[in-house]
């Protein structure tokens, strides 16, 4: 089975790719979403967290979301540290699930698929590229954030043209040639190898 790693800058639509492939019936590893998931149930991790970042971190057994974003997003040292704690649980949980999966190939979905190094997992890269501005657009509009902190969340980002020489694909979400197209024909030489 392949495993195919996708990843974007935020806010460069790899949401609505991966929905793309889902729809194509393609297993999807949400990383993201799975992280946080484990964040809020896995003993190491809580331990982790509540050690490294105080008590406050969790609020009534879940985490809190926004304490911690104020911590890992204005000191890069915190980030690393969060990252140390997470990243190893989540390559575990990822290969887990891959043991589970039957398709001809799966999609992993990441932010920090290259930061992270989760790509070395991988056999193929996807990586979704949009305009920064129509980027933070979507993010502002999301997430109802300034763009004072979409550019510090951008910041604590890989560059597109420092992720691209990782990259077997290139979408460019430029929304003006369609998404499910771009998919598809990926979706073709990954299915025929």
């Amino acid at each position: 089975m392949l495993r195919v790693g996708l990843t974007g800058g935020i806010g460069a639509g790899k949401s609505t790719v991966l929905l793309i492939f889902q729809s194509l019936g393609i297993p999807v590893y949400k990383a993201d979403n799975r992280a946080k998931w484990l964040i809020n149930h896995h003993s190491d991790i809580i331990h982790f967290l509540s050690n490294e970042f105080g008590s406050d971190i969790y609020n009534e057994g879940q985490i809190n979301t926004s304490y911690l974003s104020n911590i890992v997003f204005k000191d890069p040292s915190k980030l690393k540290i969060l990252n140390e704690i997470v990243h190893p649980k989540v390559a575990e949980d990822f290969s887990l699930w891959c043991s589970t999966q039957k398709a001809k190939y799966i999609v992993k979905e990441a932010a920090i698929l290259i930061e992270s190094k989760a790509y070395q997992q991988l056999d193929k890269i996807i990586l979704v590229t949009a305009v920064k501005e129509d980027r933070m657009k979507r993010i502002m509009d999301r997430d109802s954030v300034s763009e004072h902190e979409v550019l510090q969340r951008m910041r604590n980002q890989m560059t597109d043209e420092q992720k691209i020489p990782y990259a077997d694909y290139i979408i460019e979400n430029n929304n003006q040639e369609s998404l499910i197209e771009k998919v598809q024909k990926i979706h073709n030489e990954l299915i025929n190898g």
